[in-house]
């Protein structure tokens, strides 16, 4: 088996105050922060199933709409929780 492990590693840079938009990191799958230089705030939300169970990404399914936190009602079905990094923290 071919070792694939560089080929699975990546990296973003943004400057001061850039915001990404709501969005599922690598499909799902572990990501790991590390802050190298300035902080950062890095926000989760989950959903929550039938009586108030949190759902696993996998329930999301195919067609899953990362806008749908902002339609009206909606933001309650949803646990939001939130860290500020600062340099050297990992996460």
């Amino acid at each position: 088996m071919p070792d694939i492990r560089g080929r699975m590693e990546w990296s973003l840079i943004g400057t001061r105050g850039t915001v990404s938009p709501l969005h599922a990191d690598s499909d799902g799958l572990g990501t790991a922060v590390v802050v190298l230089h300035g902080s950062k705030y890095w926000i989760v939300i989950t959903r929550f199933g039938e009586h108030d169970i949190i759902c696993s990404f996998d329930s999301l399914g195919p067609n899953w709409n990362p806008y749908l936190v902002n339609e009206d009602g909606v933001a309650n079905r949803f646990r939001f929780e939130g860290v500020h990094l600062q340099k050297g923290d990992m996460l």
